[in-house]
């Protein structure tokens, strides 16, 4: 019987984290530039940031959230520094290009990542892309990265949230296509313990986690699962 090996994309194969962190430098070079002498701490910009974007997470995904993030950001410091709403439009729309560019880098593939999953397709494993985001955002980075000759068209699943319900239907699928019944065939490969790990445990089927370089994420947890730091480990 077929194993089925279902990946997570972002920080998983390519890398994505590195690039937020690229543009959150250059948003908060460009606060300090904006708020001169009375500019917050960098560490300050940071954490506050991260704090708007994880309330932002809450709702369904949209590209905009992290530009977003950087903007509420803004007006947070400008409040706490000058005391009113008088923000700066044209600063405002500087600052969400800020955000918006980090869709625009074609991200690198992770250390042995396309070779990885090209051995696991030569060896006749069933391969499924399941990805948050917006759709023309993660084609950009499936298309410029070639994973098309990798995952088959049918087996690339973009979505606005990952749920234990949107992980069900790809089961589904996937078994009525094969004739896989067995969730034990099945396996998630993902870096995020929220949205790839806890709804896979939960399924019932197998899941792997990939170690993640975001400070932010690194949290204790008592879940089943195997840990590496590249999905070469797979193999």
């Amino acid at each position: 019987m077929s194993k089925v090996y279902i990946f997570d994309l972002d920080d998983t194969i390519v890398e994505c984290q590195v690039n937020y962190f690229v543009v959150l430098s250059n948003f908060i070079a460009k606060m300090v530039d904006v708020f001169g002498r009375m500019s917050p701490h960098p560490k300050d910009i940071a954490h506050k940031q991260h704090e708007i974007d994880v309330v932002l997470m809450k709702e369904p995904f949209s590209k905009e959230r992290f530009p977003k993030s950087l903007v509420k950001t803004y007006q947070y410091f400008h409040r706490e520094i000058y005391g009113n709403e008088n923000y700066d439009k044209k600063i405002e729309e500087e600052i969400f290009a800020i955000g918006d560019s980090v869709y625009k880098v074609i991200p690198k593939p992770l250390p042995n990542a396309i070779e990885t999953l090209a051995k696991l397709k030569e060896h006749g494993k069933i391969l499924c892309l399941y990805t948050l985001g917006d759709k023309d955002v993660q084609m950009y980075k499936i298309l410029n990265n070639r994973l098309y000759e990798i995952f088959d068209p049918d087996k690339i699943f973009i979505r606005k949230k990952k749920t234990v319900e949107e992980l069900e239907e790809i089961y589904n699928y996937i078994r009525n296509q094969y004739g896989i019944v067995d969730k034990s065939e099945f396996t998630m490969v993902g870096d995020n313990l929220k949205t790839d790990i806890i709804p896979a445990l939960e399924f019932g089927i197998n899941a792997i986690k990939v170690r993640s370089r975001n400070p932010f994420s690194a949290i204790e947890d008592e879940f089943d699962y195997k840990e590496v730091d590249n999905i070469s480990e797979i193999i």
